[in-house]
């Protein structure tokens, strides 16, 4: 071919216009059909892929693609596709081909475009990633029995109806389980009742075999077994079954202070001080108060298993917060802190009578003021806790609680399990009734208010300031039930850089508003959460879903480093969000994650603040 010839050629090809091979096959290029191919070589079609969709959970997704190739033989790059579900009982499917799943079972699917149609089947089944068992906890005296139930939870937290369960015990000479999740004491003990799923999901409880205490009688007032005041003690100090004692003014402690069946009470001018304790000591986890184990956990023990061991403090009133600065139970020389308000400001500081509160907006409210000051009060130096696991309720009002809950500054493990300022463990339906009411909370070394696994509390005008960790907050995946929170006040948390750095999972939160039924937060206020982007005011974990239908109301959000509010859970749940005020929060004044959820946010005030839903974002000021 002449040269002249093959240039002409090229330049042809390189813009893209068809040319003809050797054998005349017909050549197309950039998709465009060859004016003179031959008609019907081709066939127009559509196919779907994936070919053999699963989704494993109700609310479960899978995204369907449908390849279109038109007369020409060429895939069409955006096609219109018709989808359509022929078992919407199962599946359903929306315009993109994205298909939900909305029960178990086969669904069809079909994809239609040029008249040409496809079709796939979708199977949807719950696969159980999680089982929850309960009770929980049981005590149980030779020979009670003790029913146990356990449901299975797919990967969106729905429960399955088609789950099975072998029942198994750790220990069957103490409490051995039939089959069917029924429990009987056998001898002195405990051990842990397990219950496994299909597919190899697992849950336990915990159950204690033993003579159950008898109950305390409250003492008649100013009656008392005996009081301590104006003492310093190296070692334990135990109150005896059925005696009730009273810490009267600076009482100091080296070591625990402890009862099983006994009452341990703190009324006005009460002072005690936990002196000496050493975090790298403690051991931390555990039901209750080991011998031999949890000796140096220096702290305040109530009750054991099957006890009744009794906490009671109750001081004299005094509001926790309000945001005039005025109150009739305050005074002049009382311990103040206000919240910051100023953009990018998140330290909460000294706050004396008579100076201003500032206001950064008509449409939210002024800052908060605390009042850490009572008149009664149990100390950590440096570190105590107050634990209680009883078959009782206890009281706790108005007290100053400084420097409890234990976490260490440096070694290899340093979050202590169990050690918290508040930690009201396991009790069941016993915590019925309790109340925490008018609690100053300062700088604490750990979490703060902590009912794992107990029900019917009420949390009552209680403030922490400058914590070190979360100041409301139970395991996420357990659930306490009917758990009322009314005017909690947080004002600064901030996770020490070493411990942070450690222990990845400890991030310091607000309130974080875990797993239950029947809970409520209201007329609450978080400010001063910082150290991290993720450091949050109000925070839903993931896994806080079974069934956690928090009632949420009136709450204010600001000047925290992460997010005013972060709802990052994955549920089915609908939640009821009204009247939230977020302002000058780090990241956003209300997130939300990638998980499938619904909620519903009424009255909701922005203000310097973005409302981010999944990966968009937008601003909203009022």
């Amino acid at each position: 071919m002449p040269r002249v010839a093959l240039a002409l050629l090229s330049g042809l090809l390189a813009f893209g216009l068809a040319a003809c091979d050797a054998t005349m096959n017909p050549l197309t290029t950039n998709g465009i059909d060859d004016v003179n191919a031959s008609k019907g070589n081709s066939k127009k079609s559509i196919t779907i892929s994936p070919r053999n969709p699963r989704i494993d959970a109700l609310d479960g997704e899978v995204q369907l693609e449908a390849t279109v190739v038109n007369g020409g033989g060429k895939v069409m790059s955006d096609p219109s596709v018709k989808w359509v579900s022929l078992d919407p009982e199962v599946a359903t499917v929306n315009k993109s081909g994205r298909v939900t799943a909305v029960g178990v079972g086969e669904a069809k699917i079909t994809a239609t475009a040029q008249g040409e149609s496809d079709v796939v089947t979708v199977t949807v089944q719950q696969v159980i990633v999680a089982v929850e068992v309960s009770p929980s906890y049981a005590f149980l005296e030779i020979p009670e029995t003790q029913q146990l139930s356990a449901v299975g939870w797919d990967a969106n937290d729905n429960p399955v109806p088609t789950a099975s369960f072998t029942w198994s015990s750790t220990k069957p000479g103490v409490a051995r389980v039939d089959s069917n999740g029924m429990v009987t004491a056998v001898t002195a003990g405990e051990a842990e009742i397990t219950a496994t799923a299909n597919g190899g999901a697992k849950a336990s409880s915990a159950i204690a075999v033993g003579e159950r205490g008898v109950p305390p009688s409250d003492p008649p007032p100013g009656e008392w077994n005996r009081v301590l005041a104006d003492t310093s003690i190296v070692g334990d100090v135990v109150v005896p079954d059925g005696e009730a004692w009273l810490i009267g003014a600076n009482v100091r402690v080296r070591g625990n202070v402890r009862t099983v069946n006994g009452i341990i009470a703190l009324r006005s001018g009460s002072s005690l001080t936990f002196v000496g304790g050493d975090p790298a000591k403690y051991v931390g986890g555990g039901m209750h108060f080991v011998p031999g184990t949890h000796d140096n956990d220096y702290g305040l023990w109530i009750g054991g298993m099957g006890a009744n061991g009794k906490l009671d403090i109750s001081c004299t009133p005094k509001t926790g917060w309000n945001r005039t600065g005025v109150n009739p139970t305050w005074a002049a020389g009382d311990e103040y802190w206000i919240a910051p308000t100023v953009v990018k400001d998140y330290l909460p500081k000294r706050w004396s009578p008579g100076q201003s509160i500032p206001r950064i907006d008509p449409r939210v409210p002024a800052a908060e003021v605390a009042n850490v000051t009572r008149d009664c009060e149990i100390v950590g130096a440096p570190t105590g806790h107050i634990h209680i696991h009883s078959t009782s309720p206890s009281r706790i009002e108005y007290v100053r609680l400084e420097g409890l809950g234990v976490t260490l500054l440096d070694g290899d493990k340093r979050f202590t399990s169990g050690r918290y300022a508040i930690h009201l463990h396991h009790m069941g339906s016993a915590s019925r009734g309790m109340v925490i009411r008018g609690v100053a909370a300062v700088g604490s070394r750990g979490r703060v208010y902590v009912p794992h696994i107990s029900h019917g509390i009420t949390f009552e005008d209680n403030v922490s300031v400058n914590s070190w960790n979360s100041a409301f907050w139970w395991d996420p995946g357990d659930r306490s039930d009917d758990i009322t929170v009314d005017r909690l006040l947080v004002l600064g948390i901030r996770m020490p850089e070493s411990v942070a750095t450690a222990e990845s999972e400890q991030i310091g939160r607000g309130a974080v508003l875990d797993g239950g039924a029947g809970v409520s937060i209201r007329n609450s206020a978080v400010a001063g959460v910082r150290g991290r982007p993720s450091s949050d005011g109000f925070f839903w974990p993931v896994r806080a879903t079974r069934p956690a239908g928090w009632v949420f109301e009136d709450n204010v959000a600001h000047n925290n480093e992460g997010a005013g509010v972060r709802f990052y859970l994955r549920t089915s749940h609908e939640h009821e969000m009204h009247r939230t005020t977020t302002y000058r929060n780090g990241v956003n004044g209300i997130r939300t994650g990638q998980y499938f959820n619904v909620s519903h946010w009424t009255g909701a005030t922005l203000i310097d603040d973005v409302f981010m839903l999944g990966t968009r974002s937008g601003k909203r000021d009022g």
